[in-house]
């Protein structure tokens, strides 16, 4: 049923949505609906924004009415900060399980519920991502989970561009899923906090989550039946400045807190030569901020740099 009953029913697991939204004009309103859509009773939907200028700061009261929870910064904190704004929300309102969602995602109509089966049947699960597709090629796979594997991207994405064919079944084990699309318990954050805010802006903040659950001894799972719908680059765009900044800078940051003497080696043979390659090739293609961004936001986060990222993200 769509959000229409007030209140989940007693005998299942209370579930808050967060939302964190940053100028979406062009997909908030998508994303809600989508939201509105779910067969699974929802406590609240907590929409948390990051000082928008654009008009959608003004959607989730008019799609959603009363039942939004509107927090508004008067800046952009990044996605860090806003979904843990919006996790302790869920906390404090008593919520089993709190759902993470990008506001350029929308969500298949029985997607929660699926989550929230594969939680209940497994108390060692502490967070459980959904299979993300693409919004222009709906049977196409952005992304079932991921590894990490230390080379200058950190991760490997399982299933990235292929075409969705039963390939993937139940549920598996992943070092961590996107915060995008992802049902965790409350019970693990208040035990365990929230996302490290030290993640300046976005990027590898969901990484850090998952494997640092991971290392305390809880599993993190992809759903194979929970489907997202992605429209990519909506945000930051796709190799921008301050993209590749940010990402650059917060892999450096997950670095130094897990790597150690072999990963650091990996990492770096990786990154240096991947410079070389990424000047030719999005140099071709006119990227070359890009670039520039991922060499500055590299030595930002070994020199523990910040000013920087706080002045992309107020841009």
């Amino acid at each position: 049923m769509p959000m229409g009953d007030p209140e989940p029913k007693s005998d299942m697991p209370s579930v808050s949505v967060v939302v964190v939204n940053w100028n979406g004009i062009d997909v908030l309103g998508e994303c809600l609906e989508s939201v509105l859509s779910l067969e699974y009773p929802i406590s609240e939907v907590v929409v948390v924004d990051n000082g928008s200028t654009d008009g959608s700061e003004l959607l989730p009261s008019r799609l959603i009415g009363e039942r939004a929870v509107a927090i508004r910064n008067s800046k952009n904190l990044g996605a860090p900060v806003g979904r843990n704004q919006g996790m302790r929300r869920a906390v404090d309102s008593g919520s089993d399980y709190v759902f993470t969602l990008d506001n350029d995602l929308t969500v298949a109509c029985d997607a929660v519920g699926e989550l929230v089966k594969v939680l209940e049947a497994d108390p060692s699960i502490s967070m459980a991502g959904a299979l993300i597709l693409f919004r222009d090629r709906p049977d196409v796979i952005q992304s079932a989970g991921n590894l990490v594997n230390w080379t200058q991207n950190l991760v490997r994405t399982l299933g990235a561009n292929q075409e969705l064919s039963g390939q993937f079944v139940g549920c598996w084990d992943v070092d961590y899923v996107g915060s995008g699309a992802m049902l965790t318990r409350t019970g693990f954050i208040r035990k365990h906090g929230l996302f490290d805010e030290t993640y300046l802006g976005y990027g590898y903040e969901d990484t850090e989550y998952g494997y640092r659950a991971n290392r305390l001894g809880f599993r993190v799972v992809c759903v194979a039946d929970a489907h997202v719908w992605h429209r990519p680059h909506t945000g930051v765009g796709r190799y921008t400045y301050r993209k590749k900044y940010l990402e650059s800078r917060n892999a450096v940051l997950f670095m130094k807190r897990h790597g150690n003497a072999w990963r650091w080696t990996k990492y770096l043979t990786f990154l240096f030569l991947g410079f070389g390659y990424a000047a030719i090739r999005e140099g071709a293609r006119g990227n070359l901020g890009g670039v520039w961004g991922k060499m500055h936001g590299f030595f930002d986060g070994l020199r523990n740099y910040e000013k920087r990222a706080y002045r992309l993200m107020d841009k």
